[in-house]
Order: structure tokens, then sequence, then C-alpha cells
């Protein structure tokens, strides 16, 4: 479930005025611990703009200093991810994982989008015309 910059706010200054713990949090606004365990982090170190989510295309010298930066300072993925403002940790795993395999030039290919594979053929599935054919066969 998604909430507003002002739901967020409002979640926040509860559990930082101490009226509910994280737990509690989760259970009063109904939504799983770990949406929420981010925030207070968030919020502090960034204040509001820190628990607004955006989407943003983040260039390689962008990926490639996060992820340099992490390792330099010996940081967490999720400290990591709250100190460069990142919406989820999962974005330094990836980008950690290409710099690993791949060096720091991997962070700057474009992988958005449908890769090389055939289009329109979803995974375990014949495409309409050769089944057409095994069926004409039997």
């Amino acid at each position: 479930m998604r909430y507003k910059p002002e739901e967020r706010l409002e979640i926040v200054k509860t559990i930082a005025e101490g009226r509910l713990t994280i737990n509690e949090a989760s259970e009063e606004y109904d939504m799983h611990k770990r949406e929420i365990q981010r925030w207070p982090s968030e919020y502090t170190l960034h204040g509001e703009e820190g628990i607004i989510k955006k989407i943003v295309k983040y260039d390689g010298r962008f990926k490639q200093t996060v992820v340099e930066d992490m390792r330099k300072d010996g940081l967490s993925l999720r400290e990591t991810a709250v100190k460069h403002k990142l919406g989820n940790h999962s974005v330094v795993v990836a980008w950690d994982r290409i710099y690993l395999t791949e060096g720091a030039e991997g962070l700057y290919i474009e992988r958005r989008g449908k890769s090389g594979h055939a289009v329109g053929v979803r995974k375990g599935r014949l495409p309409k015309s050769k089944k057409e054919d095994l069926i004409a066969e039997n």
C-alpha cells in the first residue's frame, strides 16, 4: 500500500513523539513494519523531503559515487540508501553487484526496459504460431 507524504509524515511524527513504537504503528496503520522502519531515520537525516518518494533515474556517476562511498566508509546497505536519499536499499544491492562483476563501467549501462529477448513471448509459453503448428501435427 502506498501512503501519501502527509500520511508518512504523520506516522513518523507519531513514532518520534513516542506515542507509538514502529511495531504499534505497523499494526495501527496495517502495514509491514519494514516499510515504516526507515522513515524515522530518513526524516531525521533529510527532514520532510526524506520521506517523500520520488521516481528518479540515476546516472552512472551517481551510482558509482554511492557504491564507492559505501565501500570507503564501511556503511551498511540501509545506511547508504538513507544517506543518498534512495527509496530502498535494494538498488544499492543491485549497483554493488554490478560494480563487483562488471566494474564501474557497468553502472553506466542503461538497463531499464525490455531485454534483448523475444518480445511477446511469456516464459514457459510457446508463441501462437509454434503452438498452432504443433496442434496441426497432431
